[in-house]
């Protein structure tokens, strides 16, 4: 008597397009630190670039603090923060949506 082996089931494929990118990842990234989330969208080279501005304006922003002139520079590193969420998620919807994005495209 030949053994029978269970029928495996259907695979499922992947949605179209971004093959499951998730945009609030994307965000959550970027809310860390600016430049992850254009790193995990594939931004690889935009995403170290916002790493080391995000880096050194906040270590700027730290040492001119001392002469009271490093608060200058808060709203700035915060708008870029908030430029850079912004930015990731954006990006992940067009990524997620199958649309290609460029290397330096943002929003």
């Amino acid at each position: 008597m030949a053994q029978q082996t269970p029928p495996t089931p259907p695979t499922t494929p992947p949605p179209e397009g971004g093959g499951g990118h998730l945009v609030w990842l994307a965000a959550v990234l970027s809310l860390v630190c600016a430049g992850v989330g254009q790193i995990y969208n594939g931004q690889t080279v935009k995403g170290i670039v916002l790493i080391a501005v995000y880096v050194v304006g906040w270590t700027l922003t730290s040492i001119l603090s001392a002469i009271c002139i490093g608060v200058l520079f808060i709203p700035f590193m915060m708008a870029i923060d908030v430029a850079a969420i912004v930015d990731a998620v954006l990006i992940a919807q067009k990524v997620a949506a199958g649309k290609q994005v460029g290397d330096w495209e943002f929003f």
